[in-house]
């Protein structure tokens, strides 16, 4: 599952970026990865609704 996948990366990066006191441009990745997790999110829940009103 795509969103498993992200969430994972997610929780790794974050905890990358706070060991090694990382750079901005770690944090911008961080923040990347929350807006994919969000928007993966987003469009399962719509395929998921979409599939009940049929």
């Amino acid at each position: 599952n795509v969103l498993s996948i992200l969430v994972l990366a997610q929780l790794a990066f974050g905890a990358a970026t706070l060991l090694m006191l990382g750079p901005i441009i770690m944090q911008l990745g961080h923040l990347l990865l929350a807006d994919e997790i969000w928007i993966v999110f987003v469009l399962l829940s719509l395929n998921l609704l979409s599939r009940q009103m049929r």
